[in-house]
């Protein structure tokens, strides 16, 4: 087997086009040419093949995965699913996983972090709700209580911000009982609700 072409993709620093007897293998990068020793009209193993092809595929969900962790803060869980339905295998999902994880592109504290900031200023609930939520995505406890202590998040703080963010809406102003079950559904305690808006009738 020969290598027929080894050609710098235009706009992707480090990155190379491979073909191995005029047949398209996909892309690599610089490291993997020194790796392999390759070099235009160099014989190359079966093996070495082998490799090459595993290679282009972990680098292809690689960077499938690199582009869906930037566009926002995902757990280990969200891009193993993402990685599953682009019928990555569990073996290469996770060693992709893990060295996105070393490189600090996935960041579970920071997502903790980030997503109960959010709920703090668009739409606040519970800390009940808020775990719940984020053991959806798979995330440790340890982590999720620490989170939330650091931010000495407050269920009554919580409740109330989110009163004096909805109350006025024409939805729940002209119908109380509405107002109440919405509160319930973001995990707030009955008794506490009905102190600050009455109980449902």
């Amino acid at each position: 087997m020969i290598v027929t072409d080894l050609t710098a993709v235009n706009g992707k620093p480090g990155v190379y086009f491979i073909a191995v007897d005029g047949r398209p293998v996909g892309k690599i990068v610089a490291e993997d040419i020194f790796k392999f020793g390759l070099v235009v009209n160099k014989t190359i193993s079966e093996k070495t093949y082998s490799e090459l092809v595993n290679r282009v595929e972990y680098l292809l969900y690689y960077y499938q995965a690199l582009a869906y962790a930037s566009r926002r803060l995902r757990s280990k869980e969200e891009l193993r699913r993402y990685l599953f339905g682009r019928k990555c295998i569990g073996k290469v999902a996770d060693s992709i996983i893990d060295e996105l994880d070393r490189l600090g592109i996935v960041d579970e504290q920071k997502l903790v972090e980030a997503y109960i900031h959010d709920r703090e200023l668009s739409s606040p609930m519970s800390k009940k709700m808020l775990t719940l939520k984020l053991k959806q995505k798979k995330i440790d406890q340890q982590t999720i209580d620490y989170e939330l202590s650091k931010n000495d998040y407050d269920d009554t703080d919580a409740l109330d911000a989110l009163i004096a963010k909805k109350a006025n809406l024409t939805a729940y102003k002209k119908n109380k009982n509405k107002f109440f079950r919405y509160l319930i559904s973001r995990g707030f305690n009955y008794e506490d609700i009905a102190k600050r808006i009455g109980r449902p009738e």
